[in-house]
């Protein structure tokens, strides 16, 4: 990087989804277990739902059911503004709250700041809305319900409820807590051509409590993705969903998307990251603040912040997040090389290599099995590659070699945890990088070990 000026990568038409999907795979723990759980407490039904129609700011569309103010609250009301056509992140500011009604000295404070603002829409998305919004089946993203529902921290369902709105309608989410400061500049700090925007410090630490993107951008995928593998992690460790944990989803989004790397302490630096308009805004270096915090006590943090699934369910949730037992499906993966039926004639000077199945190699309590897969254009090999692939072999262990038709069989299969993988693979065009999807696929499905032919065991 030179001064402010990043460098531009050269993506191609296919820009970011290849990277994201191999980092959603590299996730393989996490989604595994959120699979499971989307068994268990996924919406039923079909009928897939990528979002909601915003219907006066509710996240289910529905009215019908009010807010009651009690004493000493006041309930906040949506506003609408017309649409500013020519900019790329629409102009809707959305919070995320238990109720819309609050407590009157937050209430006033937050209105009577956010309501100045200029042509903007601002909406309010109560708990009652979003866990319906949250429940929906979805293509795109399949964990995510079960993912919301399990998750054991308010703030954790919050971030995740607003990166799916996002993701869905794109926007400025900022956490309900807040004010705008000067340095937002009554929603103008947001140019144009920008796609998404994160806030960070002059250490490059992302601050969760504020994110603005368009919909469907790269950046939302990646934290989505990110998201869904950690309550694997909140449910077996004592660590609560922390403000590092928070930085962890966006600022994972922004650094493997944008590769940001930068000390010189710059207000703003923007500019072309895989074909997407992406801007940081270094807080400690403005004048002014971006956002003011409202003074609350202990009462009023509880009356905003989600609530969750009870005691039961959270039992079921921790059952299903903390059993490493998956059964190994060992007639699909011999259906899949064709074990058995391979009739194969090599040219002369080339000798056939099949797979072999060793039943010892699948052992109860044993988390990787004794597995080993490599994959080559056919199974005909020349002398070399005999001798090298001859020291793979191992006792009680099963060797299983993909020709190029069972690395075709298992890349056209459907793959409901990862729904854009055709897309990606369309966008692929060298063999080692088909290799290696397929090589994440293979470990993801049957677990085992990966092995390169020309490599050698020591």
């Amino acid at each position: 990087m030179e001064g402010t000026q990043p460098q531009r990568r050269n993506a191609g038409g296919c820009r970011s989804i290849g990277p994201i999907l191999i980092c959603a795979i590299f996730s393989m723990i996490g989604i595994k277990k959120m699979t499971a759980l989307t068994k268990q407490f996924g919406s039923p039904g079909s009928d897939m739902d990528y979002g909601y129609e915003v219907k006066r700011g509710n996240a289910d569309g529905d009215d019908d059911v009010q807010d009651i103010a009690t004493s000493g609250q006041i309930c906040l009301e949506n506003v609408s503004s017309r649409t500013i056509t020519n900019r790329t992140i629409p102009n809707v500011i959305h919070f995320i709250v238990q109720s819309k009604c609050l407590s009157k000295e937050i209430a006033i404070a937050h209105t009577h700041n956010w309501e100045a603002i200029d042509q903007h829409s601002i909406m309010y998305h109560d708990q009652r809305s979003i866990d319906a919004y949250m429940s929906r089946a979805r293509k795109d993203f399949p964990a995510a319900a079960a993912t919301y529902k399990c998750a054991l921290d308010p703030l954790a369902k919050m971030d995740l409820a607003k990166l799916m709105i996002l993701w869905d309608h794109g926007g400025i989410a900022v956490d309900i807590g807040h004010v705008m400061g000067p340095a937002f500049q009554n929603g103008k700090l947001i140019q144009d051509r920008d796609e998404c925007i994160f806030e960070v410090d002059d250490q490059l630490a992302v601050n969760p409590r504020f994110l603005a993107c368009k919909p469907k951008h790269a950046a939302l995928y990646a934290a989505i993705v990110r998201f869904i593998t950690m309550p694997f992690v909140d449910y077996t460790s004592t660590f609560p969903y922390t403000l590092e944990k928070r930085n962890d989803v966006i600022g994972f989004a922004r650094t493997f998307l944008t590769g940001f790397n930068s000390d010189d302490g710059n207000i703003t630096i923007r500019g072309l990251f895989e074909g997407d308009e992406i801007a940081q805004i270094n807080t400690t270096a403005i004048n002014g603040e971006l956002f003011t915090s409202l003074p609350m006590n202990n009462d009023t943090r509880n009356e905003i912040r989600l609530g969750l699934i009870p005691k039961e369910d959270q039992e079921q949730c921790k059952a299903i997040l903390r059993n490493d037992s998956y059964a190994l499906d060992i007639k699909s993966l011999l259906d899949l090389v064709g074990y058995g039926t391979e009739n194969v004639t090599c040219r002369e000077g080339l000798k056939f290599i099949g797979s072999k199945f060793d039943e010892r190699s699948i052992l109860e309590g044993r988390k990787i099995p004794k597995i080993l897969h490599m994959t080559s254009k056919s199974h005909c090999f020349a002398d070399e590659f005999v001798e090298t692939i001859s020291k793979w072999s191992f006792k009680d262990y099963s060797t299983f070699m993909h020709d190029d038709v069972a690395v075709d069989r298992l890349l056209s299969r459907e793959w409901p945890e990862f729904p854009l993988l055709q897309e990606v693979r369309s966008c692929i065009n060298t063999g080692a990088g088909m290799a290696d999807l397929w090589r994440y696929l293979v470990i993801w499905e049957y677990g085992g070990k990966s092995v390169e032919i020309l490599s050698s065991s020591l």
